[in-house]
């Protein structure tokens, strides 16, 4: 019974988290040590999933109850850990959009969470999460003297365990190839600055002036990104930092379509070409003014940094204006006359 009453008492402790404590040992919520695992880190088209685990120290001295990671958007899911009769899970807690994960039971020294799993609209980032141990009063505690006694404190400030580790950013306003780019020197740069790429190396420089330089190199920022992860047997960067740019990267590579960076020219006859300086390989449509027939083509996208484009031909079965379109039916974002010369 005795321990039914604790364990309920730790359940509202957690959920309300305004419970203020004296000071003992540590604060409150403290007294554990706990190892963060960016487990992996995809993109699906403009969804980030992201997987943790947390690994309690076999030190500590609190049962490991709560994960939380702040967002600047809320999730589209959470995955809820099985089995799901011991585990609550939020979108907003205190105030803060993002992603909670409350263990009912509390994970004990030396254990491990399961799988923790999100996904939100963005690009993957650096997010500020926090990590809690169990807060259940000291035995035989006067907790009217622990409460008149107590500080002002902060739940998260002071009663847990502040980490930093992958999260979700908001894509910015413009989903331009040279926004994103950008993105990727910032998330770069703060990897290094966190120390999740081994600053005593020359990866960082190297992979911060891939992504900072006057003309975007994906490709060589890429190649350079997985030279880096093998080197020194995978010592120089950890799992967060290569997760995280890897998953940057390949959304440049093989999602993201700019369309300001393709251009429609007319050639001869029926002829035209698509350039496109992307990466990726968009299926776009076409129609030929004065009909309202579409027809489908693939824009073949970017195999080098140094060329920068990649044409693709093809021809009209009519004369005419063409349109060319990405997601149609909107508005075509290109249109060409038919010049009339023979080839």
């Amino acid at each position: 019974m005795q321990t039914l009453t604790r364990l309920f008492a730790g359940i509202i402790a957690l959920l309300s988290f305004d419970t203020q404590w004296a000071e003992a040992q540590s604060l409150p919520g403290t007294n554990l040590t706990a190892t963060a695992r960016v487990r992996v880190v995809t993109m699906s088209q403009d969804t980030t999933i992201v997987s943790y685990s947390l690994l309690s120290d076999v030190g500590s001295l609190e049962r490991l109850v709560s994960f939380k990671i702040k967002l600047t958007m809320t999730p589209t899911m959470i995955v809820v850990p099985s089995p799901d009769s011991v585990w609550v899970i939020r979108k907003l807690f205190s105030g803060i959009t993002g992603a909670s994960w409350v263990a009912l039971a509390g994970i004990g020294a030396g254990d491990s969470t399961p799988t923790l799993t999100l996904k939100a609209i963005g690009l993957p980032g650096i997010a500020t999460a926090w990590y809690h141990g169990d807060s259940l009063p000291v035995v035989d505690e006067d907790d009217s003297v622990a409460v008149a006694n107590a500080p002002s404190l902060d739940p998260y400030a002071d009663l847990s365990k502040i980490i930093q580790t992958v999260g979700v950013d908001t894509f910015p306003t413009s989903r331009t190839m040279l926004n994103i780019y950008n993105h990727l020197w910032v998330v770069t740069t703060g990897a290094c600055n966190l120390g999740w790429i081994t600053a005593a190396s020359s990866w960082c420089n190297f992979l911060k002036g891939y992504s900072h330089a006057s003309s975007i190199s994906v490709l060589g920022y890429s190649a350079i990104l997985d030279s880096a992860r093998t080197y020194g047997g995978g010592s120089v960067i950890n799992d967060a930092a290569y997760f995280m740019l890897r998953a940057n990267t390949d959304y440049m590579l093989h999602t993201l379509v700019d369309t300001s960076w393709i251009t429609l020219t007319y050639v001869c006859g029926n002829k035209f070409r698509i350039r496109s300086s992307l990466y990726a390989s968009p299926h776009l449509v076409y129609d030929v003014t004065p009909s309202s027939d579409t027809t489908g083509v693939t824009a073949a996208g970017s195999t080098s940094d140094s060329i920068g484009y990649t044409d693709t031909f093809f021809t009209a079965s009519t004369s005419g204006t063409v349109h060319l379109y990405y997601n149609y039916p909107s508005s075509p974002f290109a249109t060409v006359a038919n010049g009339a010369i023979s080839c």
